[in-house]
């Protein structure tokens, strides 16, 4: 059981799918089962004749530490001690571990039976290899926030999306100079990832203009109220109160578009 990123190093096969990757593990390391991880494609499953995709299930919140562990946990408890299938037990191993990530808590039969998430459902384009592009939007003026456009621009680049950030590829300048550079930017990306503690006002003019094109739009915001934040929950913007869910959130969108 190996993650996509891991499958490639150990079969040194870098631009195969996985069920290729599954099956040159198969025959090399002489497994039964061989189980990739595939992000918010869920896991793909190879028993030697079958191959199975399983989904991966949204939850509230993300909690990330542990949750490989937790996969992995749940996947070997149904598959060896209670002889279910290793897709079935996979399937209920995805449950888990979203029940576990938006509860922090390890899932009991009842806890899991009484769970129901909903399936992340890829769309056929991003199933093929396409990529989106997300806008990042969010002030940079000090040192505080360039760190944390820094990480969100690193997070999402590790999630295999595409970024455009005003900081990175426009820079500072006059209005005249990043105006209207910036929103043409949000006119050719695909969705947007904005940050809005503090309610710089670019950042909310960038989500307003965001939205009037339809564009979705995940809202990263910790410290703000209700009435801050009305016009970004009446035009159907995802807001989020936790750092890592508001990343997890984009991807999984960014996977559906």
């Amino acid at each position: 059981m190996l993650n996509h990123q891991e499958a490639s190093l150990i079969t040194g096969m870098a631009d195969a799918t996985a069920e290729e990757m599954a099956r040159r593990l198969l025959e090399s390391h002489g497994a039964t089962v061989v189980v990739i991880k595939c992000g918010p494609r869920g896991a793909l499953v190879f028993d030697g004749k079958t191959v199975v995709e399983v989904p991966a299930y949204r939850s509230k919140e993300v909690w990330k530490i542990g949750s490989g562990d937790n996969f992995v946990a749940h996947f070997a408890h149904h598959w060896l001690q209670h002889n279910r299938s290793c897709f079935e037990s996979a399937d209920l191993a995805s449950k888990a571990t979203a029940f576990y990530c938006e509860s922090r808590a390890f899932a009991t039969p009842e806890s899991l039976a009484a769970f129901n998430p909903s399936p992340i459902v890829v769309s056929a384009r991003y199933a093929a290899g396409w990529r989106p592009t997300v806008y990042l939007a969010g002030p940079f003026f000090t040192l505080a926030q360039l760190w944390q456009v820094e990480e969100a621009r690193d997070n999402l680049l590790s999630m295999g999306l595409g970024v455009f950030s005003p900081y990175h590829d426009v820079g500072l300048g006059s209005a005249e100079d990043v105006v209207s550079v910036d929103l043409e930017a949000v006119e050719r990306t695909d969705l947007v990832f904005a940050i809005c503690d503090g309610l710089d006002s670019g950042t909310i003019y960038e989500i307003g203009f965001a939205r009037a094109l339809d564009k979705p739009v995940v809202v990263y915001c910790e410290n703000e109220g209700e009435e801050n934040l009305k016009m970004m929950a009446g035009s159907e913007c995802c807001l989020v109160t936790d750092y890592v869910s508001a990343i997890y959130e984009t991807l999984w969108l960014a996977a559906t578009l």
